[in-house]
Parts: C-alpha cells; sequence; structure tokens
C-alpha cells in the first residue's frame, strides 16, 4: 500500500518540480505562487538524489556488517533454529556422522529427522583427531 501511494504521489511532484524549475517567477505569481525556495535549489534536488542513490548501499551494506556476528563467534554454528542429533545416533554411529542408512532408522523404521551434526563430530572425521 505504501509502495503504490508513493508511486501515485511521484508524478504530481514531479509535476510540481518541473513546473517550478521552467516557469518564471511572473507566472509562478500570476498562478498565485508566491512563496518558493530560489531557483539555484532546483540542482540541490537531482544532486542530493543522486548522491543518496550512491551512498545508501554503502550505508546498507555497513549496517548489515555490524549487525553480522564476528568470524569467532559460537552463533555462526548454531542458533535457535539448530537441531542437535539424537543422542542415540552418536552412539549407534561410533561418533561419526557417516552412517549407513541401516544403522540411523528409528524404532518405527524410518530414518529420522534432519539435525544438525556437531563440529566436533565434522573435525573428527575431517582432520582424524
Amino acid at each position: 500500500a505504501c509502495g503504490f501511494l508513493t508511486y501515485m504521489l511521484s508524478f504530481p511532484i514531479a509535476a510540481a518540480y518541473i513546473a517550478w524549475c521552467c516557469l518564471s517567477d511572473e507566472m509562478l505569481a500570476s498562478l498565485g505562487v508566491t512563496y518558493y525556495p530560489p531557483k539555484i535549489v532546483t540542482f540541490y534536488f537531482p544532486a542530493y538524489l543522486v548522491t543518496l542513490g550512491l551512498a545508501l548501499p554503502l550505508l546498507y551494506a555497513g549496517l548489515n556488517a555490524l549487525s553480522a556476528p564476528t568470524i569467532d563467534s559460537l552463533n555462526l554454528l548454531a542458533d535457535g533454529h539448530s537441531r542437535e542429533a539424537p543422542p542415540h545416533i552418536n552412539s549407534i554411529c561410533g561418533g561419526a556422522f557417516l552412517c549407513e542408512k541401516d544403522e540411523i532408522q528409528n524404532e518405527y523404521g524410518s530414518i529420522p529427522e534432519i539435525f544438525d551434526v556437531d563440529v566436533g563430530l565434522i573435525n573428527m572425521h575431517v582432520y582424524n583427531n
């Protein structure tokens, strides 16, 4: 709704801006417009919009960089949506996370829900520690 309103208001605002830029002071006074900024301001608005358009992506990227956790943060590994592996998975697979399908089936004969693999298990498998 706000985007549509902005779209619809942009046309009369643009028409008023172009009329203010192009019409002489006498013609504006004959239309009843007696208070308006100096004509030099007509150059400020486009320059301001271009500068704003160039600066906003940089500001947005900077805000995203500030809100992201640091590279050594444990929040990169787990968050509120992480699911730990059920305890019986680690005991069945002997600490390895690459088990055969038959080894990790639950008591109903189906594969259990998806879970996050512990970083320690990944390090053990990758680095053979």
